[in-house]
């Protein structure tokens, strides 16, 4: 049954192959021109991502390291994956079915490691959120590490199978390169490499926004109010005020203590929860806009397989491929509009500003000892 399946989704995508209108000389150039800069904008983007993060002050190294483990998987994909993709869209596939496997397979480890690394980043904000004090203890430099390596081996696992035979048959034509369409890989990738991860994500993240409202109603609970019959001039108090974003809506907290020490730790947990809450906000956006770019190729994908009778059209084919594609060009651009130290030091890099100045724009962003406002876009 599976290879029925097999060959049903082969036929189907082989049709798809067969619309194709070889004679255009537009449909040659306006593509090619699309992908190539597709391409370039994927490939300067997640190095700028890689030049830009080691940049950033030192807090939140692990963070940091995924964030890199995300844009290499995206640059892999813009250098080794997409140009080739493209010349097969455009003209045809010259290096047979042997290299055709190995690119697939590419392909799929490569967006699957980005999934993951979005579920790693998902666990190191969850811990971020529930545990800011203790956040630098659990999250180790050695900790990071583990976590990439499980990242690549589980993308591995999931795509590497049609390597050793889990695959359909290949089609007679040298010249035509399809995805892999064998019945059960495809329910498998879809599901461990897509759908599960999502879950996930999404569960944790919805963890995180239910602490991080805890939090913030347990601050505002144990705020300490001056009494009302004592004299003003006797009480020796100070107030500060502080705003953590984590929610549908900016809350602000205005605090009013007697005990210095008592003021800084919470101003110190204030500030705690909303870095952390601000960075999984930023990550959230990444994994929202990964769904949205993938999820319609993860439902048209074994739609072939599943109805016989279905005929996709080429140009929705194109479509929810692509789309899949532009995902890994998206994220600078989040990483950009989200975080106000990444735009600094972007900008920096961007026009090759001189150290004296990048040391001014640093002592800029890092607030004096007396001010209330802390930092929160970092990540």
């Amino acid at each position: 049954m599976n290879d029925n399946n097999s060959e049903r989704c082969n036929t189907t995508l082989l049709a798809i192959y067969q619309e194709e209108d070889d004679g255009s000389l537009e449909r040659i150039i306006i593509p090619g021109v699309a992908l190539s800069l597709m391409c370039i904008i994927i490939i300067v983007g997640n190095i700028f991502v890689l030049l830009v993060v080691p940049r950033l002050p030192k807090p939140r190294r692990p963070t940091r390291y995924l964030v890199m483990n995300l844009a290499v998987a995206d640059l892999g994909l813009g250098i080794f994956i997409l140009p080739l993709s493209s010349y097969n869209e455009i003209v045809s596939w010259p290096f047979g079915e042997r290299w055709c496997i190995v690119h697939a397979v590419g392909d799929s480890l490569l967006c699957m490691s980005s999934l993951y690394t979005l579920c790693a980043l998902a666990v190191d904000r969850y811990i971020g959120v529930t545990r800011p004090l203790r956040y630098n203890v659990i999250m180790t430099d050695r900790m990071v590490l583990v976590m990439v390596i499980v990242v690549w081996l589980l993308a591995s696992s999931v795509s590497c199978p049609p390597l050793f035979g889990w695959r359909q048959p290949p089609p007679d034509d040298p010249t035509v390169c399809l995805i892999t369409t064998h019945f059960s890989y495809v329910i498998e990738s879809c599901v461990l490499g897509f759908f599960l991860p999502s879950i996930v994500v999404m569960c944790l993240y919805t963890k995180i926004y239910i602490v991080a409202r805890k939090h913030i109603f347990d601050i505002s609970r144990n705020i300490i109010l001056p009494n009302k019959d004592q004299d003003k001039d006797s009480v020796s108090a100070s107030s500060f005020s502080s705003s953590i974003s984590g929610s549908s809506q900016d809350v602000r907290i205005s605090v009013v203590t007697s005990n210095c020490q008592n003021q800084a730790a919470l101003l110190k947990k204030v500030a705690k929860i909303r870095m952390e809450v601000r960075a999984a906000k930023t990550f959230g956006k990444v994994l929202g806009i990964f769904v949205i770019c993938w999820m319609p190729f993860i439902v048209l994908y074994p739609f072939g397989c599943l109805c016989s009778a279905c005929v996709i059209p080429e140009i929705a084919w194109d479509i929810v491929f692509w789309l899949g594609y532009a995902n890994s060009m998206m994220n600078p651009f989040v990483y950009v509009l989200s975080s106000q130290e990444y735009r600094k030091v972007f900008s920096r890099l961007l026009w090759c500003r001189n150290k004296s100045e990048s040391q001014v724009d640093v002592l800029n962003v890092v607030p004096r000892r007396g001010a209330t406002n802390v930092p929160s876009e970092k990540f």
